[in-house]
């Protein structure tokens, strides 16, 4: 948000996660990354790479 504060937008980050009707479970959300190039702060590859390993730690412990 330093950088372009309309990526507030996107914060705090979300996590959908649903089943669908083979009950097969989905979990989806927008990438860091992709958050950066839609607000041009692709350049702010810190705070992106916090958010990316913060969202990875997440998903990953939910769907163990």
């Amino acid at each position: 948000m330093q950088s372009n504060q309309l990526a507030g937008l996107e914060l705090p980050m979300r996590v959908l996660v649903w089943e669908d009707e083979d009950a097969q479970t989905w979990l989806a959300y927008h990438s860091p990354q992709q958050i950066g190039e839609d607000f041009q702060i692709a350049d702010n590859t810190e705070a992106i790479d916090m958010l990316t390993s913060a969202i990875k730690k997440l998903t990953d412990a939910a769907v163990k």
